[in-house]
């Protein structure tokens, strides 16, 4: 830590009254540090140091930088930043200590533990699904064996992500370098999806998690509005998009049958993410080193050449867009799982946040997602994202290890009269589609007004 001596103590009001666009103050372990500088080569994008700037952030910085973890160099970086007051002390809750106790054991029990060996059974798993559909791709004659056959790519670029998600939170190594590497390989080579767009929204989104103003994973205006106080105030201001999503004509009439046009969505939503992962760079968004921005690159480019070259051994070009349809929205319909987690939990603004006073980073994870209850032969084919609570609170964790991370905070929140959601996969989905007709309702009303 800073070896400065500070003898200022401000409160958490004066701490949010100072923060502003010119200063990013963040306060942690109880010392206010002057982010601003900073920000620019923040790892994890200026973007996460200004959501939860002018806050007490310890919760959050330990989430993404878990005491003891191998890979974080964070007390260094602490060292070097100008730590400006300290904050005024408060009377910690017991679920807060509780919550703080687990998070400081989790590297000493071992939940922080890598295995190559988990990710080698992995691997031969994927290989094996990649081999099978190259083979069937090439022996196809018929639209039956076309339709085999991207079932079973669909397959692969589902279960493939599961890796690329794991590298992006630097969980399968611990090494910046192996990991952006696998990621590399499992995101743009693979599945054709560039990990660095990806991270750069994750991220935020586990920082803010259903947060209808900054989490980006729920801000799919005109298409999509899961709040409905969005709808009802026609729109939201995107900090992550840097500008105001409308709830214009066409946006409502969309999302007044969003609870129709989910599925539909969902099956061409994979065009719209490759896209994405060109656009993020075309756009300048990207900060990283320029080679590895252009190994990237060059990677989802070399992606679709092989996908065209595989295709264009089969029979006619009829056979061949229906592989390149069938594949894509087959893998977009399997990606539901993803959205099971968090489409049908309550969308919050940063209002609403800011009311967990008691483990607010804690509470507002438990709020907002819900695990995916499985078995010994299902959970596979979540990637270990059916423990998407205990994810989020420990989101560098091995994928491995959540069971027993669950199974900690569960135990926890029993004690402390918290809920902890848990559901069949089965239920969860309706629920995503209950909160999909209830917004489409509210959006239909407004639009009779």
């Amino acid at each position: 830590m800073s070896a400065t001596v500070i003898s200022e103590t401000i409160t958490k009001d004066e701490l949010k009254s100072r923060n502003g666009d010119s200063q990013l103050l963040i306060a942690i372990d109880g010392r206010v540090f002057d982010v601003t500088v900073w920000a620019s080569k923040h790892p994890g994008g200026r973007e996460i140091l200004q959501a939860v700037a002018g806050t007490d952030a310890t919760d959050v910085f330990y989430a993404f930088h878990p005491p003891g973890c191998p890979h974080s160099a964070c007390s260094k970086v602490l060292d070097r930043l100008p730590c400006v007051a300290k904050i005024e002390s408060a009377n910690k809750s017991e679920l807060q200590r509780d919550f703080e106790l687990l998070r400081n054991n989790a590297n000493d029990i071992g939940l922080y533990s890598i295995s190559l060996a988990y990710y080698c059974r992995i691997w031969a798993w994927l290989a094996t699904i990649f081999s099978l559909s190259v083979i069937l791709t090439l022996r196809a004659t018929s639209c039956t064996s076309v339709l085999m056959a991207s079932a079973v790519s669909a397959l692969f670029l589902q279960q493939s992500a599961f890796v690329g998600h794991d590298s992006g939170h630097l969980s399968v190594t611990f090494s910046p370098t192996l990991d952006w590497a696998i990621g590399v390989v499992f995101g743009p080579l693979l599945t054709g999806l560039s990990i660095s767009w990806w991270k750069h929204s994750h991220n935020l989104h586990h920082v803010e998690t259903n947060n209808s103003e900054r989490d980006p994973d729920i801000q799919h205006l005109p298409l999509f509005a899961l709040s409905e106080k969005v709808i009802r105030n026609g729109g939201v201001y995107s900090y992550y998009h840097g500008k105001f999503m409308p709830l214009n004509s066409l946006a409502g009439r969309l999302v007044s049958h969003q609870h129709i046009l989910f599925l539909p969505v969902m099956f061409f939503a994979r065009f719209n993410l490759y896209a994405q992962g060109f656009l993020f760079f075309w756009s300048g968004k990207y900060r990283g080193p320029t080679w590895k921005g252009a190994v990237e690159v060059g990677a989802m480019l070399f992606h679709q050449l092989i996908v065209f070259l595989l295709v264009s051994s089969l029979p006619s070009a009829k056979l061949a867009v229906l592989w390149i349809l069938a594949t894509n929205g087959l893998a977009g319909i399997l990606n539901l799982q993803i959205t099971t987690s968090h489409f049908g939990q309550p969308v919050l603004d940063s209002n609403k946040i800011t009311e967990f006073e008691d483990a607010p980073f804690l509470l507002h994870q438990l709020a907002t997602t819900t695990d995916i209850d499985t078995t010994w032969n299902n959970s596979w084919f979540f990637g270990g994202l059916e423990r998407q609570v205990a994810h989020h609170i420990f989101p560098r964790m091995p994928r491995k290890n959540l069971d027993d991370a669950a199974a900690m905070i569960k135990f926890m929140c029993r004690r402390h009269g918290v809920e902890y959601k848990s559901q069949p996969f089965g239920r969860a989905l309706r629920e995503v589609f209950t909160a999909l007709r209830r917004s489409a309702k509210v959006a239909k009303t407004r639009g009779q007004e």
